[in-house]
């Protein structure tokens, strides 16, 4: 092979790896943002714009040759291009604006670049800034609507810029703006920072919604979704309304007193204070009601259960049971007038311990059997001894008992411990809330199977209208509020709220029953009955892959799968982009999950239950493996917008045409040396 010949083929291999490597795509961590938004003039002139950059490194970059361009008429023209030589200091500022310092200007500070070319609209504003490769390095706004941030009142002379959060975030939804808080001059009305750090981010405060309490049964509050834009730690104080209080954002607190309570959550940032409220309604712990019919109804509905397994009792034990000893079984006791949770406690027989995380909290009075398909806690019929043991592994209370005959029970009573012979090995009456026992302890009454209305239609209904219903859980209790599971069947979803002696259900039993039609937040919801509740099946459900720009108020409470690359983590928060739209995914502490290692530009995979309410949409996993993060390692373009392909379609034509020209490169110098080589062998 001739050297020309070896040199065009080593052309041709570097520059097909050249066209493939350097296409234009999106940065994941941005160098530079665009920080600042001057997009309504000011008291001076309607065009007295400018836009700031913030280097977010601590390196000089070179911005010589990037570029800005904007949305006009619907569609993305060219604004400007920087002049070489132009720089950002480590950490600094670069100001580019329509006008000088001078009578057309309220600015106070020198502009690094005064062109006319700068020239925002008010409507529909969107700005991308690229650098000198064309890659896509930022966008500012969803060029759509009023501006994400910033205002103005022309009557009034102010004027307030558009600043980015000091933890930028994507800069293509509202969160990661804010509206500037700082006077630029003490005798004008205009805010903005030019050149400076901006102003601080107003902290969001979220108390939660309004919940239903009982006289003595302690409340969980949970405020663990406000959150400070710019990073910052927050304080946060409770005022329940009865003149009691508390710090933190999951207090619990007990009302003495029936009434309805307006509680205050203020969140601060250190430098602004926010209140959210939620109101709660207490009831009498037994309320009791009758009628010349004699029909008495009692309701107790506690919102949420205390952590603590202080308290509790061991009353009885069965060691050996005739029969299988999967019937041995210790029974544990609530005597105290306070729900207990016995979640983090454990019993400990000779070698073998139990853990009761998967037992659900005992009401006042309730009982709870646990056999030894629960515990798989062997109890030797020789005697043995039980330990009921803390969180902190301290013992609560200790019980022995002595050789066990068959169907003997060692029972507690008032005098002591004693043998009790019985064949009632299992209680016919327990008022545990939620038991694990066998369903068919608790079913409610039958259920008409017709005139069931479907999901989807109770968008029709009107609230306080009944219907009968039936449908699949898809979400644990008290993951999408207090005391409410999610139900979806094959047309929509929907949250139902229970109350006591309402059977235990779990995610994917197929219940139905009757309810109320209720409305929040413009989606409606179900009050049951929960006498009519009924599990009929249980054939769990699977999530239907959604897209974010397609979610609508009708996709309220249903069970989805959704793909896309993390932009921005806050706490128990994170934004899902899957390349259409930008959803946030709301971890609670009630599900369990403990949040995975995440950065932005990590592609996650999340199915959970998608909330949708009049304030927008968030996702809310449902156990850890909910939520699977893959992490880019090694990469720094990863998000899913990028230039010239801003569509899948756009992208797949661009690498069609890209892989194409690239082997035409590659393949032109060795057909020709193919040829060459035919033409000599016919010639010899």
């Amino acid at each position: 092979m001739r050297p020309t010949m070896i040199f065009r083929l080593l052309i041709g291999i570097v520059l097909s790896v050249t066209i493939i490597t350097l296409r234009p795509v999106r940065a994941e961590s941005p160098t530079v943002v665009i920080n600042e938004l001057m997009w309504m003039g000011s008291s001076v002139s309607a065009s007295d714009e400018w836009i700031e950059l913030r280097n977010m490194t601590n390196t000089l970059v070179d911005i010589g040759g990037w570029s800005l361009s904007k949305k006009s008429s619907g569609n993305e023209v060219p604004m400007l291009t920087f002049p070489t030589g132009s720089t950002i200091e480590p950490n600094g500022y670069f100001l580019v604006s329509n006008y000088a310092i001078g009578p057309s200007s309220v600015l106070t500070v020198s502009p690094d670049v005064v062109t006319s070319d700068v020239a925002l609209a008010n409507t529909s504003l969107q700005i991308k800034l690229y650098d000198a490769t064309q890659t896509l390095i930022d966008v500012a706004d969803d060029g759509s609507g009023a501006p994400l941030a910033g205002e103005y009142s022309s009557a009034e002379q102010e004027y307030f810029s558009m600043e980015r959060n000091i933890l930028p975030g994507d800069g293509k939804i509202g969160s990661a703006w804010h509206t500037s808080s700082s006077v630029m001059d003490p005798l004008r009305n205009e805010h903005g920072t030019p050149r400076t750090e901006n102003s601080n981010a107003v902290p969001v405060a979220k108390a939660g919604e309004d919940a239903t309490g009982v006289v003595g049964v302690p409340i969980f509050f949970d405020g663990s979704e406000s959150f400070d834009p710019d990073g910052g730690t927050l304080t946060m104080r409770w005022d329940f309304g009865d003149g009691s209080s508390a710090d933190g954002a999951t207090p619990t607190h007990a009302y003495q007193t029936v009434g309805t309570y307006n509680v205050l959550l203020t969140i601060d940032d250190g430098t602004v204070s926010i209140t959210d409220e939620l109101q709660v309604t207490v009831t009498p712990a037994a309320l009791t009601t009758s009628t010349n019919t004699n029909v008495s109804v009692v309701s107790s509905v506690p919102v949420h259960e205390p952590v603590s397994c202080r308290g509790l009792q061991i009353v009885r034990i069965i060691p050996n049971p005739a029969g299988a000893d999967t019937m041995e079984s210790i029974s544990l006791k609530n005597p105290t007038q306070q729900t207990i949770d016995v979640a983090d406690c454990s019993l400990v027989a000779g070698t073998g311990r139990a853990t009761l995380s998967e037992v659900p909290a005992l009401d006042a009075g309730g009982t709870k059997v646990l056999t030894y398909q629960e515990t798989h806690l062997r109890l030797p019929n020789s005697g043995a001894t039980v330990e009921l043991r803390d969180m902190d592994d301290q013992v609560l209370e200790t019980v022995t008992y002595p050789i066990a005959k068959d169907d003997q029970v060692w029972i507690r009573t008032a005098s002591g411990w004693a043998w009790d012979e019985t064949t009632e090995l299992i209680p016919t009456k327990s008022s545990t809330k939620n038991t694990n026992t066998a369903r068919t302890t608790k079913q409610g009454k039958d259920v008409p199977v017709t005139n069931l209305t479907k999901l989807s239609e109770l968008a029709t209904l009107a609230p306080g209208d009944h219907v009968s219903f039936r449908g699949t859980v898809t979400a644990p209790l008290d993951l999408v509020g207090s005391g409410l599971v999610t139900l979806a069947d094959e047309s929509a979803g929907v949250m139902i709220s229970l109350t006591t002696g309402a059977p235990f259900i779990s995610v994917g039993d197929v219940i139905q029953g009757t309810g109320v039609v209720r409305q929040r937040d413009g989606v409606r919801r179900i009050a049951s009955d929960s006498a009519t509740l009924k599990i009929i099946d249980h054939q769990p459900m699977a999530p239907t892959s959604i897209e974010f720009d397609a979610i609508g108020i009708e996709d309220a409470n249903r069970l989805i799968s959704a793909e896309g690359f993390i932009v921005t983590v806050s706490g128990s928060r994170f934004d899902l982009d899957d390349g259409r739209d930008v959803v946030t995914v709301s971890i609670k502490s009630a599900s369990g999950i403990v949040r995975p290692r995440m950065s932005p530009g990590d592609r996650a995979t999340i199915v959970g239950i998608l909330s949708v309410t009049t304030a927008g949409a968030k996702i809310l996993p449902r156990s850890n493996d909910d939520v699977k993060i893959a992490r880019v390692a090694g990469v720094d373009t990863v998000a899913p917008e990028s230039l010239p392909a801003d569509t899948p379609i756009g992208q797949l034509w661009y690498w069609v045409a890209a892989t194409l020209g690239a082997l035409l490169i590659t393949l032109k110098p060795l057909i020709r040396l193919w040829r060459e080589r035919l033409a000599s062998g016919r010639a010899e």
